[in-house]
């Protein structure tokens, strides 16, 4: 999750701003939960905690191609950001549904995709969001 800070305002790098183990496992705990919500079942799924971009807090890195992903939690946060347990969770839950967008950004960004394809990915989100919203009999 690439979060900017407001224009015209510098933040740094806090040495004290930084994720602990426990704030790793309550953001694995809700990655797994919403996975689960959204039935991403068919990637490989790897965790890291690990200093990986600047002004990141979380981030997602996958190929839709070959169902990987890797879910990872920046130690080191910008210390315009406070880390609390519904941060935590929050970037976890962005994270997830970047995954689940994924497939649709790998069709839009490949040189050659047909109309279909997109159509196919578009609606692949759409029905996966309406049985997680509206779940019916």
């Amino acid at each position: 999750m690439q979060l900017l800070p407001k224009v015209g305002r510098k933040y740094n790098i806090n040495m004290k701003n930084k994720t602990t183990a426990k704030h790793f496992e309550i953001f694995k705990a809700e990655c797994k939960e919403c996975l689960e919500m959204f039935g991403l079942r068919d990637f490989e799924i790897k965790y890291d905690h690990s200093d990986y971009r600047k002004n990141n807090t979380a981030s997602c890195t996958s190929n839709s191609v070959n169902r990987w992903a890797t879910l990872r939690l920046n130690i080191a946060w910008d210390d315009y950001w406070t880390i609390t347990e519904d941060a935590i969770k929050k970037c976890a839950r962005h994270e997830v549904i970047e995954l689940l967008l994924a497939p649709l950004i790998n069709c839009a960004e490949s040189r050659y995709v047909s109309e279909s394809e997109i159509d196919e990915q578009a609606h692949r989100v759409i029905r996966t969001l309406e049985n997680v919203l509206w779940k019916t009999a």
